[in-house]
């Protein structure tokens, strides 16, 4: 099998769930975006950057509002894109603390309503998600309940 349909399979199984996110999981130069966008040639995909997401309007608020805003933008983003499935890379962006939001639960929320695979520059170790962060590698730390939700690339890949 090819790496783009051992994806698509495992993208069937994820469709059987309530929350329907994939994060395609790999370090920085292991294919995750070339992946992500040869995806957005599915009937009804489509790509974009996490930035593009947020809008600008996330900074015409004060700080204690920010987070609201981050997340209403998020969503109403995606819901613009009126996508059979969103693809969103570079999600490190939202976890900058300008944003002060928790993004992987914004992620899954918006997933039972919005199909997404998201790129994840990181690793998987079976139960957690680490990100890679300005050169932090546990910039972030995301327990997973169900391994299904994740694809890990390997470097052989």
């Amino acid at each position: 099998m090819t790496l783009m349909s051992d994806v698509m399979k495992q993208w069937k199984q994820v469709m059987e769930k309530e929350s329907k996110i994939l994060f395609i999981v790999g370090e920085p130069g292991s294919g995750k975006s070339e992946l992500l966008r040869r995806m957005e040639f599915q009937s009804g995909w489509k790509y974009t950057e996490a930035k593009e997401l947020l809008g600008n309007s996330v900074f015409e608020v004060n700080r204690e509002h920010r987070p609201d805003q981050a997340r209403q933008n998020l969503m109403e983003s995606v819901a613009y894109l009126d996508a059979k499935v969103t693809i969103i890379d570079n999600v490190g962006i939202l976890f900058a603390p300008i944003y002060n939001i928790n993004p992987v639960d914004s992620l899954v929320h918006m997933s039972q309503d919005h199909p997404l695979v998201v790129g994840w520059a990181g690793h998987f170790d079976g139960n957690q998600l680490s990100l890679d962060y300005n050169g932090n590698e546990n910039f972030v730390q995301y327990p997973v309940s169900d391994p299904i939700h994740v694809f890990s690339l390997k470097e052989e890949n």
